[in-house]
């Protein structure tokens, strides 16, 4: 499968060469009449179906009826595997220590995108070894913590090199204890001015905790989205209206999918964010290399 559709992006040459074939069997038919029938009038219904429009429909149609057989953990994980955060550290060159992989993160990564457990049919824990026990899994290692820090200091740090931009890490909430992750001000606000975001990262096999209307009757990608709406709706009802400045929630999951309201903060981000690729870069492989070291092969 392409990247684009959550796979390793190394198609099958068994299926892509008859498409390939006939792709160039029909362009070479066209020239071939046009050098020995010059004359010839031949007019053709269509234009001539190049071999990435043939792969292209051939790749939705096995993604497709793949796709459905799965079940919802792991149509999440194809769905944050096809996401740009989930995809990005596959096109990343490591030319320095902070862009490579060690053998056991490349390990994970790949038993990810091919949605492999481990080897044991069952946890130390007592429960089956299935896809994505790893990122809920009580015996294994909590880095869950120290992964939301870690994006949240590339955050601020990479904000703050925004012209006209200044961060403040966890701003108090006047009143109360509670704290927000960071507050944004200038260019790099994505409400003008200065704003407030708080992070949650989600493992795409956690419980539902979303209504069951808001999720029934849906496509994967739908019923996903409503998933985390549920832990944006958790954040807005906690902080909206109690922090200085407007309050936005940054939610996205453990294998890199955003919701739509943090997909339009990284816009605004990526339009003012000097070095925004090489951020992308880094969340990407610091996802992998977090849940990597709670895998157990």
């Amino acid at each position: 499968m392409p990247l684009r559709y959550g796979g390793l992006g190394l198609p099958s040459h068994a299926s892509i060469a008859p498409l390939a074939y006939r792709s160039m069997e029909e362009a070479a038919d066209r020239k071939l009449q046009e050098i020995f029938h010059p004359d010839a009038i031949v007019d053709y219904d269509d234009a001539p179906v190049l071999q990435r429009q043939r792969t292209s429909a051939f790749f939705e149609a096995e993604f497709s009826n793949t796709f459905s057989t799965l079940s919802r953990e792991e149509q999440n994980i194809m769905l944050d595997n096809q996401s740009k955060l989930g995809r990005k550290w596959m096109t990343t060159l490591p030319f320095n220590k902070s862009l490579r992989f060690s053998d056991n993160e490349i390990s994970f990564a790949l038993h990810s995108r091919t949605l492999c457990p481990g080897s044991q049919a069952f946890c130390k824990c007592g429960l089956e070894n299935v896809v994505g026990h790893d990122d809920l899994c009580n015996s294994r290692t909590n880095l869950r913590l120290a992964r939301h820090e870690f994006i949240k200091r590339l955050l601020t740090r990479f904000i703050s090199s925004a012209p006209n931009s200044t961060t403040t890490t966890e701003p108090m909430i006047e009143g109360t204890s509670a704290r927000t992750d960071f507050r944004v001000s200038g260019m790099a606000s994505s409400t003008g001015g200065s704003s407030e975001y708080d992070l949650a990262i989600i493992a795409p096999t956690a419980s539902v905790k979303a209504a069951r209307g808001e999720v029934e009757n849906k496509c994967a990608e739908d019923r996903y989205k409503a998933e985390l709406a549920f832990y944006e709706r958790e954040k807005v009802n906690r902080y909206s209206h109690r922090t200085s400045s407007p309050f936005v929630p940054l939610i996205m999951s453990s294998g890199g999918y955003l919701t739509d309201t943090a997909k339009d903060v990284f816009k605004r981000w990526r339009m003012v964010i000097p070095h925004y690729e090489m951020l992308t870069r880094l969340i990407s492989l610091g996802l992998i290399r977090s849940r990597a070291a709670y895998f157990e092969f």
